[in-house]
C-alpha cells in the first residue's frame, strides 16, 4: 500500500488537496467485514485498493448497486 501512496503525487494527486483518501482497520475483526463493502459502495468512492484477501472476498459478495 505504502508504494501506491508514495506514486500518487507524481501523477498529480495531493492529499488535501485534489484527494481524499480514507483508511479504514478492522484490527483483526474480520466480523466486521461483511458491514464494510456496503457502507463503502453507498458512499460511491471513485476507487477502492485493499490489501487483503478477507477484504477483496467481503466486497465480491457485496450486490451491484
Amino acid at each position: 500500500m505504502a508504494r501506491v501512496f508514495s506514486e500518487l503525487p507524481a501523477l498529480g494527486y495531493v492529499e488535501g488537496e485534489n484527494l481524499i483518501i480514507e483508511r479504514y482497520s478492522a484490527d483483526g475483526h474480520h466480523e466486521l467485514m461483511p458491514v464494510w463493502p456496503r457502507r463503502f459502495v453507498t458512499s460511491s468512492p471513485d476507487l477502492i485498493v485493499t490489501g487483503t484477501n478477507p477484504v477483496v472476498i467481503a466486497f465480491k459478495r457485496q450486490p451491484a448497486q
